[in-house]
């Protein structure tokens, strides 16, 4: 199994399995790390999106504690029982003084909704029904559109 070969001059002895050595070759090896990169890849953008959601997931778990203390904290000062609008200017005065705590309150919970949420914008206003709509709206840092979650509280 050994084999002479003659260079000018020079003798070299080669055994025909010398020339493959146990190991990888650089074309797997290549091979492999592209197949490896590819799926670290796919886990990034999964992990990614999964952070996204879950992201999007405490804002409306946010949004909601606010929206639901806000109904809580104008049914405690009666807010809820507001006389029909112009009902202060018409010298209504208990109107007045609930429309007053009710603008406090909210004004109040619009600073906590701001320090919670991304950009949070909170509205309260009353529906047709004569039910209080309590909306609060933010901007996912990571998404394009508005979030908004919508509470309406039915009144006595």
């Amino acid at each position: 199994a050994w084999h002479k070969h003659r260079i000018t001059g020079m003798s070299m002895t080669v055994c025909p399995d010398a020339r493959r050595q146990p190991g990888f070759t650089l074309v797997e090896v290549l091979v492999a790390t592209a197949v490896i990169a590819m799926a670290l890849g796919a886990n990034y953008a999964l992990f990614a999106r999964s952070w996204q959601q879950h992201q999007h997931g405490v804002h409306i778990a946010r949004a909601v504690t606010v929206a639901r203390s806000v109904a809580e904290a104008l049914a405690a000062a009666d807010v809820g029982n507001l006389a029909a609008p112009g009902a202060c200017a018409a010298g209504h005065a208990q109107a007045c003084a609930a429309l007053a705590a009710g603008d406090a309150i909210t004004e109040t919970w619009r600073q906590r909704a701001r320090a919670q949420l991304p950009g949070a914008q909170l509205g309260v206003r009353r529906a047709a029904d004569g039910s209080l709509r309590i909306d609060v709206t933010w901007q996912e840092p990571l998404w394009p559109t508005t979030s908004r979650y919508r509470l309406s509280v039915a009144t006595p």
